[in-house]
């Protein structure tokens, strides 16, 4: 766990830099958001374990075996983007640190790009226990983190390269194909009737689960997820409650200030629908922890959307302040219950250095 304290510890310390000194001089400021990176990126890109991280760096060794692809072969993308790396480097140390290095600057990039209280996301970020999640799921990981980087596309309404990229993804993760559907809801006016349908189809969906399961994944067709068709039928281990409680929280603020968004900021609703999606994505992992793999494609917004509301919507000084420092108790209180007490932290190894 040191190595996730001192990452946390350092980031945050450097975003509050960046938030501070960008007032004066916007390219300090930048720099300082720059080494936040910098350290996430090699806390990512040097580790050796964490997740499905073994797994990933086992079958890029066997790349060497490698023949030719197949008819019935799942991800061809992914495959091709390997097999660049393998012939460029055959470590897959090398393979880790490059997937590090795209997934983690789009996700900094993002939260820098959209920023507000910017030590507060990075510090989101780590807490929330995403940071872990990426280091986790490398390929839906890297596609998500790359769709979140798009997302001005979204706001400038710019469907048909933002499609296109979609597609594209989807050959190294076919979950992403969700997003094209997504792009539709996201620029919806928030908390107008058609929210109201999305939440009245999402509780019949929630309520009827069992029965309606079934459907769900046939529409996935042949993605990777589909093998998790029958375990769904069967009661299986859902994310834990705290974390769906943990989650709404964007949710329930971006209601109760809706005017005050609508008024400030002209892109909420991206993030609002995003946020809401996410919710209910995460509402529907009480079933089955499955789905929560699919919030890695609207968790991101989160780590906007309430730093901003706190920075934003909370107008007397005293009340902004001790908001801020709840968030900060509060999400390291969860972190800490999640990563130690739960035991989803994982522990953290590295060839390369030891905290």
């Amino acid at each position: 766990m040191t190595v996730f304290y001192t990452t946390l510890v350092s980031t945050f310390i450097l975003g509050i830099y960046s938030r501070m000194t960008e007032i004066r001089n916007k390219r300090v400021g930048m720099m300082f958001a720059f080494f936040a990176m910098i350290i996430i990126v090699l806390v990512s890109g040097l580790r050796s374990n964490i997740g499905d991280t073994g797994a990933y760096m086992h079958s890029y060794k066997q790349l060497s075996t490698f023949s030719n692809f197949t008819e019935d072969m799942k991800d061809k993308g992914f495959m091709l983007f390997q097999l660049i790396l393998y012939n460029t480097n055959q470590d897959p140390q090398f393979f880790v640190f490059v997937t590090s290095v795209i997934t983690q600057i789009c996700v900094m990039y993002g939260l820098y790009k959209y920023r507000s209280y910017y030590e507060l996301e990075v510090y989101m970020y780590i807490t929330s226990g995403m940071f872990l999640t990426v280091m986790n799921g490398i390929r839906q990981a890297m596609v998500g983190a790359i769709l979140f980087f798009c997302t001005k596309l979204i706001i400038d309404n710019k469907f048909i390269p933002y499609a296109i990229i979609v597609l594209i993804l989807s050959t190294m993760h076919e979950s992403a194909l969700i997003m094209i559907p997504v792009y539709f809801i996201a620029r919806q006016e928030s908390w107008s009737k058609n929210t109201l349908i999305i939440i009245i189809i999402a509780s019949i969906g929630f309520v009827f689960f069992y029965q309606l399961i079934p459907s769900f994944f046939s529409l996935l067709g042949a993605s990777s997820y589909t093998e998790y068709a029958d375990s769904m039928m069967q009661a299986g281990i859902g994310c834990s409650f705290t974390r769906v409680l943990v989650n709404a929280v964007p949710v329930i603020l971006s209601y109760r200030y809706r005017n005050k968004l609508k008024e400030t900021w002209s892109e909420s609703n991206i993030f609002i629908n995003m946020s809401l999606i996410n919710l209910i994505i995460m509402a529907f992992a009480l079933y089955n922890w499955i789905f929560a793999r699919f919030g890695i494609y609207f968790q991101f917004y989160n780590m906007v959307l309430l730093p901003y509301i706190i920075k934003n919507c909370f107008e007397e000084k005293k009340e902004k302040r001790l908001i801020y420092y709840l968030f900060i108790v509060f999400y390291f209180v969860f972190f800490y219950y999640e990563q130690v007490i739960v035991g989803v932290g994982l522990g953290y190894r590295s060839d390369f250095f030891s905290l």
